[in-house]
């Protein structure tokens, strides 16, 4: 298969928040190709309910944000990011409301702020229940009308393209026309969000296989913290049984007065202070350990002590999601359970978003900055987009990047025997059962034992139908997918301990010698 070579200042791959607000700034420096896998709005920030954290009551304080998001990390957060997020936070949702998004507003026109798990003070800007659906349609439409900004949909990205341990591009299949490209640029930034779908259970749209992720580490980019993923608590139930996307139930809902009940409507038992607004890795555990021992298949969100008329008016979606359903949220209790949902660890990077290879940044979910630490807080992931956005933007701003030379390529021949000793379909949920029963919530050494040895003896099958058959996006994405358990797997392995969002059985407590970052150079497990 011939490869058509385009060239471009800067090459962005990803369309959620931060691969959309760097996007739109980088066009003020040159020429920017953006690439995203399905449609524009097909990512998580499109789904997230909740909002961006970030002060703007006089009652809080940026020492206050910075001391929660610690708290809820674990104790290893980067402190120097943590303190960069919380004071840049404010000017850059000011940036988004100047572009005309619209966030839900008191009458004497300040942001009516929420309130999510592990914060003290309320602090969530939101579009209601619908915030990523006004981040991600306003920030698409300020991007079509921008000159010098090209955008294409339907693209797969395959690998990095690499000169003299340099990234100077990238090698995609575009599913529009069946055609091979290889685009050259000055900077390459990854933008590609999340690895849900390596779950059985997920919140996350069926495109977030953690590509960015794997074609990063098969370049030769450090990875880190993999084994920090969070399961958010509250999916609703009946969504999942059905076996589609879990619909999220968005903490706002806890942080407005609802309260988690067991199935048989008594408080849920939740060691912590803060109660059903603990925060995720907490709560996610006590409601594991409570349907294990009880042999339950869900548990009870009751918000029927909020006024009805207020509730439908504050979370329009999740109130006809659950009527669809057949539950109204107003007098019924919500069934929920926990799903994958965010990953903390991802393309280590440091300050402006740089990676360990030259010219490629890693921005958003798919980066591993160091501001969740081994948990995130609630609504920290918007503003951690959006900060690092910046933070790339200005660095590529102020260096003298060079467009690369076009060389090293040759016609790809594709071998379309498809005669593959398994069937991609069911290889992969068989892998996303395994990491869901070996490597989700809870786990222990026997289980990650198990896993490792089902992805070992798979991955070089799967590596080697590929070859035969490279543009497969079914084998693409299955091979991202085992490169991405893989990690998951290798980081939960050297951390011998419990922390955040691993939890350990054979090692339930902290231990200080794992005080630090697992970081991932030797990709071999």
């Amino acid at each position: 298969m011939e490869i058509k070579v385009q060239i471009t200042d800067y090459l962005v791959v990803g369309s959620g928040i931060a691969g959309l607000s760097l996007a739109f700034k980088l066009s003020m420096l040159g020429e920017v190709m953006l690439l995203t896998k399905k449609e524009h709005s097909d990512c998580n920030t499109n789904y997230a309910q909740g909002g961006i954290a970030s002060v703007f009551s006089n009652t809080d304080s940026f020492d206050s944000h910075y001391a929660d998001t610690l708290k809820a990390g674990g104790g290893i957060n980067r402190p120097e990011v943590v303190d960069l997020a919380v004071k840049l936070g404010p000017k850059l949702i000011l940036e988004l409301t100047n572009s005309g998004i619209q966030f839900s507003k008191k009458t004497d026109g300040q942001f009516d702020l929420g309130k999510e798990g592990g914060h003290s003070f309320n602090r969530i800007v939101h579009a209601r229940d619908l915030t990523g659906q006004e981040i991600e349609s306003g920030l698409i439409n300020v991007i079509l009308n921008k000159d010098r900004l090209k955008t294409q949909e339907g693209c797969c990205v395959i690998d990095l393209l690499i000169r003299d341990r340099r990234c100077v591009g990238v090698v995609y299949y575009n599913e529009m026309n069946c055609n091979l490209f290889a685009c050259f640029a000055k900077a390459v930034i990854l933008a590609t969000g999340g690895i849900g779908q390596v779950y059985k259970y997920t919140t996350n749209p069926e495109i977030a296989t953690g590509d960015g992720i794997a074609i990063a580490s098969r370049a030769g980019a450090s990875i880190a913290s993999m084994e920090f993923v969070q399961f958010h608590p509250t999916a609703l139930y009946p969504s999942i049984i059905e076996g589609k996307r879990a619909f999220l139930v968005s903490e706002a809902v806890r942080g407005e007065g609802g309260i988690l009940k067991t199935a048989d409507g008594e408080i849920l038992k939740i060691n912590h202070p803060l109660g059903s607004l603990a925060p995720r890795d907490i709560v996610a555990r006590s409601i594991y350990f409570y349907l294990k021992e009880n042999q339950k298949k869900y548990v009870l969100l009751d918000a029927t002590s909020i006024d009805g008329e207020y509730l439908e008016k504050r979370f329009p979606q999740i109130y006809n999601k659950c009527l669809s359903y057949e539950i109204d949220i107003r007098k019924d209790p919500i069934p929920v359970v926990p799903a994958a949902h965010y990953i903390c660890g991802g393309i280590d990077i440091d300050m402006n978003g740089r990676s360990s290879i030259p010219s490629l940044y890693a921005i958003g979910e798919v980066a591993h900055s160091g501001l969740h630490g081994a948990n995130r807080l609630a609504s920290n992931s918007l503003l951690e987009a959006l900060v690092f956005a910046e933070q790339a933007y200005r660095h590529i701003e102020s260096s003298r990047l060079k467009t690369p030379e076009v060389t090293g390529l040759k016609a790809l021949f594709v071998n379309e025997d498809k005669n593959q000793l398994f069937d991609i379909q069911e290889l992969k949920e068989e892998l996303r059962e395994t990491m869901w029963k070996k490597v989700g919530i809870v786990r222990n050494n026997k289980g990650l034992d198990e896993a490792e040895t089902f992805i070992r003896k798979w991955t070089p099958v799967v590596g080697e139908a590929y070859d035969k058959t490279r543009f497969d996006l079914g084998l693409v994405e299955l091979r991202n997918l085992f490169e991405v358990a893989k990690f998951i797997v290798m980081c939960s392995r050297m951390r011998q301990e419990s922390r955040g969002l691993h939890f350990l059985e054979d090692h339930p407590e902290r231990d200080d010698n794992y005080h630090g970052y697992m970081i991932i150079e030797d990709t071999t497990i």
